[in-house]
């Protein structure tokens, strides 16, 4: 038996033991005391987004005016409550979409809104997309002289238009 293939197997003899392993759980980051909508805007509008609440007729107006003002519109796969978060989907929109404009407009179904991270990140893991970003505010760094700058590394402007279940974006 060569060093290589002992080692190997001395390695297999220790990772595969018979000990019962420890189940770890998941804990939310902070408790979520409102319903998931209201917890969704508070957070998102924390983290610097604005948030607007529009109906299907107000939805189609607002995003002709953004698309006119230069705005990128996009849509989110789903949006977590707990950090105020939006999921977007490099296959429902490139993600130089998301990071190359200077005001991002993602529109999101109330329905679509998950309480906490964890619930979020197993709804799409069944989804074949390449690349999944969480975006939580506009884009924010400290990186240069230790001062706050917005959009250095995306969105400078984050809007997220809220529309009810079954209206499209």
């Amino acid at each position: 038996m060569s060093a290589k293939n002992h080692i190997m197997q001395r390695l297999r003899q220790r990772t595969h033991s018979d000990r019962p392993r420890i189940q770890v759980g998941t804990f939310p980051a902070r408790k979520i005391t409102r319903n998931v909508v209201d917890e969704f805007v508070a957070q998102a509008e924390l983290s610097g987004a604005k948030v607007v609440q529009l109906n299907a007729e107000e939805l189609e107006r607002k995003k002709s005016q953004f698309l006119d003002e230069g705005a990128t519109v996009v849509n989110a796969a789903l949006a977590i409550a707990e950090t105020g978060s939006v999921a977007l989907r490099s296959i429902d929109s490139p993600s130089a979409n998301s990071y190359l404009c200077d005001h991002l407009v993602v529109c999101v179904a109330r329905d679509s809104i998950v309480a906490l991270l964890h619930e979020g990140l197993a709804k799409l893991t069944t989804d074949a997309t390449r690349a999944l970003h969480l975006m939580t505010g506009p884009s924010r760094t400290a990186d240069v002289e230790q001062t706050i700058q917005i959009g250095a590394h995306g969105p400078r402007q984050l809007t997220i238009a809220l529309y009810g279940s079954g209206e499209a974006c």
